[in-house]
């Protein structure tokens, strides 16, 4: 019996040691030598964009976004430029600062010198958090016109897209403004519905986080971006087949809504123009004429505007600006 379990033990061995070899010669390549070759096709695929690329950056999965514009150059400079609230106080502005890739857990792109236009997302703040975001970020797809990262110490996803050449980096900017400036400029609050081909899903719009319920009655929240092309989600909208997620959408001809970049859903607003004026006329008016203390200008002129309204059949209850 003892003899018997040793010729089993050294045939299991045996087979054992087939496995590793056969499984050693899957690749022609090294694990090393393959991540160096990944780490040249990164290397070249960053620098080799002539307009560089936009960079769609959320420093959480529930923040808002912002997109960034960077050149890499092959002498490990990088010029970033941006426009938003946190960095660059909403002012166009360009910055340059040093790059690398490093090989610790897996291929990183690493903006490993400070830069005020990115960095800022990364900074701890008095609170230790800050923003949350990250300048260290890992690989997860590695093309000419995609590239996906994985944010290394707070794991926000981040992908990145060549910036067209015709467009100029300050052009980008003001597109985001011209869509910014039609949708949600001093907006914050407005209520909105998504459309997935079957049923709608109200939506709230705030300081560029959109939040929800899903069919479990959780909320959900994730922030968007706005590029000159439309509105990108974090994390996407699922469709009615429950098997697709559309994270892109495109403002219509008509300006009436957003449309998924495949024509399967729709986002509108649930205002009508008169709906959306009381709307902001409620919450934004702050300051109420008093007529005591008023200067004699302004009386008589809120008095022709009285009698004006009065010969039309309609009186004037209460006026805000």
């Amino acid at each position: 019996m003892k003899r018997i379990f040793i010729y089993i033990l050294t045939a299991v061995v045996f087979l054992g040691l087939n496995g590793c070899r056969e499984e050693a010669n899957v690749f022609d390549q090294s694990a090393a030598e393959r991540l160096k070759n990944y780490e040249q096709t990164l290397r070249k695929n960053l620098t080799s964009q002539s307009n560089g690329w936009e960079m769609r950056y959320f420093p959480t999965s529930s923040s808002a976004g912002y997109p960034l514009l960077m050149k890499f150059n092959a002498n490990g400079e990088v010029l970033v430029a941006a426009k938003n609230p946190v960095s660059s106080r909403n002012i166009y502005a360009e910055e340059t600062s040093l790059w690398g890739i490093s090989s610790n857990q897996g291929c990183v792109l690493s903006f490993h010198s400070y830069n005020e236009l990115l960095s800022v997302f990364a900074d701890p703040g008095s609170d230790g958090i800050g923003h949350g975001g990250d300048y260290e970020f890992v690989v997860l797809q590695n093309d000419s016109n995609y590239i996906r990262l994985l944010g290394k110490k707070h794991g926000a996803y981040i992908t990145m897209e060549p910036v067209p050449d015709a467009m100029t980096w300050k052009g980008y900017f003001d597109a985001v403004d011209t869509y910014n400036d039609h949708l949600f400029a001093d907006n914050d609050g407005i209520d909105l519905t998504y459309f997935d081909g079957k049923k709608e899903t109200p939506l709230s719009y705030s300081n560029g986080i959109i939040s929800y319920k899903n069919k479990a009655g959780e909320d959900v929240i994730q922030g968007i971006i706005l590029t000159p092309t439309g509105l990108h989600m974090y994390s996407g909208l699922m469709l009615a087949d429950s098997t697709r997620i559309v994270n892109d959408f495109v403002l219509t001809e008509d300006k009436s809504a957003l449309v998924s970049t495949d024509g399967s859903a729709f986002i509108t607003s649930n205002y009508t123009a008169a709906d959306f004026f009381a709307f902001k006329f409620t919450k934004y008016s702050r300051w109420k004429y008093v007529e005591d203390g008023t200067d004699a200008a302004t009386v008589a002129a809120l008095q022709a505007l009285e009698s004006a309204a009065e010969a039309n059949g309609a009186t004037v209850h209460n006026l805000a600006y």
